[in-house]
């Protein structure tokens, strides 16, 4: 095995090993505002906010609205708080699952062939970051996956390229 492979190897079992996770605090709770940028084809701003209020222990509602127009209404609930283990409810069938860690909370899922990440990150008491980074599975680029000449196998790796980005800092109303 090369040094750049077992370093790559030594990294995610370091990541899936020694995570901090730990419950939601309560410095996430309440009204967060900023501007949303779209990055795709071409670039967008339109208003964002972001709502959390707690709703029994390890409950939240979490209500996003992007514009005048659309706004979504989920739950969030907490699985194992010493694992960082939640769910996402879309109060439609949907429920997600997400991890929290390191003031961040990730979830990664698909729909209809594309491949999402979001996260959301406490960047203080008064800063929220939000992003969420979309690719096509169908665009999928693979390499790897042969032996080298010593015979050593190299792990076939797909990479995506990326199709819409979105950002924003929300600041917490007062």
């Amino acid at each position: 095995m090369n040094r750049k492979y077992k370093l790559t190897l030594l990294m995610l079992s370091l990541a899936l090993g020694n995570t901090s996770a730990q419950e939601l605090p309560l410095a996430w709770t309440g009204r967060w505002a900023g501007s949303l940028e779209i990055v795709g084809n071409g670039t967008q701003h339109i208003p964002m906010s972001l709502v959390i209020k707690p709703i029994h222990d390890n409950t939240w509602s979490w209500s996003i609205q992007y514009g005048t127009l659309d706004k979504r209404d989920y739950t969030l609930q907490a699985l194992d708080t010493s694992g960082g283990r939640f769910l996402i409810d879309e109060g439609n069938s949907i429920v997600l699952d997400a991890f929290y860690a390191m003031d961040c909370l990730n979830s990664i899922f698909e729909v209809e062939g594309s491949l999402l990440h979001s996260q959301y990150c406490l960047l203080n008491d008064t800063l929220l970051g939000f992003e969420i980074s979309m690719a096509r599975r169908s665009d999928a680029k693979s390499t790897g996956g042969r032996a080298t000449e010593e015979g050593e196998l190299i792990p076939a790796v797909s990479s995506f390229p990326l199709l819409v980005s979105q950002k924003a800092i929300l600041r917490r109303d007062p």
